[in-house]
Formats: C-alpha cells, structure tokens, sequence
C-alpha cells in the first residue's frame, strides 16, 4: 500500500436526499401522501426530485417536501433544505437552508445534523464555527449516518481549528466503517498504516482497506497492489 494520507484526505461534506428504505411505485405513495401519510409525502418528494418512475419536476418536490416538513416530518425539513442549498427549483437560499437542516437534525435526521455541520463548516448562511461543525458531525454519527462519523473523524485528524484528536477519528472512522461507508474504511485503513495516534498495524491496514475497496473505494483497491 503506497499512498500518502494527508495528501489524499478530502472532506465529503454533501449528502443526499432521504427516502424509506423500502419505497412503493408512485402511485401508491400519492395515494398515501393524499390520505396525509406526512413520511410518504417525503418520499414523493424524492420520487420528484430524482425523476423515478416520473419526470423530474423540482417545484413538485419542493411542494411535497413542504408539506412533510409542515406536518413535522423531520426528514422532509432536511429534503427541502437540500433543495435550497442547491437551488434546485428555488434560488439558492443558505439561510433557509441552514434553518431547515436545523429543523431536521432537532427531529432526530442524522441527514439534518450532517448538513448542518457543512454549513459551519463552510460558513455559508451562517459564521463559519469550525467546532460546532464538528459538534454537528458527531450528532449525526450518533443518529447512524455514516457521513457524519466519516467527517468528524476526519476533522479530529485535520484539527481545522480544532484540536487534533486521532483516539477519537479512529472511534469515529469505526463507526463510519461499521456503517459500510467505503472511504471512512479507506481513512481507517490509512491510519493504522501509517499509526497516526496509534501504532502501526499493516494486518488492520490490510482489513480495512479490502473492505473499503470491496464497497467501491478504487483508492483502496490501488492502495492494497
């Protein structure tokens, strides 16, 4: 395995939109969004924005998502702050954005507390705060969404403003890995490598970084030749 660590170190600071894990045809969802079904109106949002099973249409995504966010579906607030952040049918608002990410982790959406720390992170629609961005990074990891634990982890390592904490990337980057997330597996692997904030151990190198190559990592499959 040959690769500098630092130089390959890149935050991933975008998320996705939200949908249950297991979705119906459109119809089906309409059906139950109509009969206020806030969680389905959510996910017709998604069907909306991404154009499944339908044309891409943002305002119609945005109107549902809306609703969802109205009738206190926290995953809706998080949806519809994505599509401000990114102007997607809407000018790009930061502010908003921020507020309905906000509004999303307060209901518990790991997705919500993640983006909220981007935008702390960045200092967009707020004072860039580079420790509650990463307060916000572990909130999310502790409501199971793997990008949150990856970018705390690798704002521990970075120390941006922070201090430098590998005990704590190494718990965080665990947890991302656990999460199937393949490059906090390739960050894991990285560590134990090159024994930053512990000793080096070529044998867990080795574990993670087939792991993270095995969920599409191409950098861990180079990195493992």
């Amino acid at each position: 395995m040959k690769y500098t660590f630092l130089a390959l170190m890149t935050f991933a600071c975008m998320g996705f939109a939200n949908a249950s894990p297991v979705q119906m045809s459109i119809e089906e969802t309409q059906k139950l969004c109509d009969a206020e079904n806030i969680r389905e109106c959510s996910n017709l949002g998604f069907f909306y924005q991404k154009g499944i099973e339908t044309r891409q249409d943002y305002s119609k995504a945005i109107r549902y998502y809306t609703q969802a966010c109205d009738g206190g579906y926290a995953v809706g607030c998080s949806n519809l702050g994505l599509m401000y952040r990114n102007g997607m049918g809407v000018k790009i608002d930061y502010p908003k954005a921020k507020k309905l990410f906000d509004k999303g982790c307060k209901g518990k959406d790991g997705f919500g507390c993640n983006n909220v720390g981007v935008e702390y992170y960045k200092g967009r629609g707020v004072k860039q705060d580079y420790l509650k961005s990463v307060t916000y990074y572990v909130k999310a990891c502790e409501l199971n969404y793997g990008l949150g634990c990856r970018n705390a982890g690798l704002m521990y390592i970075k120390g941006s403003n922070i201090k430098t904490d590998y005990t704590k990337a190494r718990k965080m980057l665990i947890k991302a890995c656990d999460k199937n997330d393949a490059k906090g597996c390739f960050y894991l692997g990285a560590i134990y490598k090159e024994g930053l904030g512990i000793k080096s151990n070529t044998k867990k190198a080795l574990k993670y970084m087939e792991k993270a190559c095995n969920n599409g990592e191409v950098r861990a499959c180079r990195g493992m030749k």
